[in-house]
């Protein structure tokens, strides 16, 4: 029978990458304008100054993006000490929002003659680095409480 505890971490551990990743590439090119490549911040921040929206709900994306590499840094923490459900729950709910918006952008870019365009590369590494990182979450959660439940049923056989 494989080492289920093994199998949890390496999953833990996939999903951190994956949080990883998804960060790298939220620092990588998402926009341009003219011959100006910008990541997903600099973006974040001209929707603000140029007060491009009045939208409720965008707005508060816009605040709580600034902070993804924070919350992803915290998700990692979880996984990497052990708190595999908090940590997964953590990696899910950021990986669903983060990988939407740049699941959006990637397919939204393309449009190489335009003056003003989405630049594919940050959206698609985002959008990949989420992908793991819930399939690591999800994987690492479910082989923990498989793991559990084979103790409790060791316990009740002795």
């Amino acid at each position: 029978m494989p080492n289920r505890s093994m199998a949890t971490k390496v999953l833990a551990a996939s999903a951190a990458a994956g949080l990883v990743l998804a960060v790298v590439g939220s620092f990588l090119s998402w926009f341009r304008s003219g011959s100006v490549n910008r990541s997903s911040y600099q973006l974040v921040g001209l929707i603000d100054r140029f007060d491009l929206t009045e939208n409720t709900f965008v707005l508060l994306a816009l605040r709580v993006w600034i902070v993804v590499p924070l919350l992803a840094a915290a998700a990692i923490a979880l996984l990497v000490l052990g708190a595999t459900r908090t940590g997964a729950v953590v990696t899910v709910v950021l990986a669903i929002f983060v990988g939407t918006a740049a699941g959006f952008a990637a397919v939204q870019g393309g449009d190489e003659g335009g003056p003003i365009g989405v630049t594919p590369l940050g959206p698609v590494t985002t959008t990949i680095g989420t992908l793991v990182a819930v399939i690591g979450a999800l994987g690492a959660v479910i082989t923990a409480a498989v793991g559990r439940r084979q103790v409790q049923r060791n316990r009740g056989v002795s």
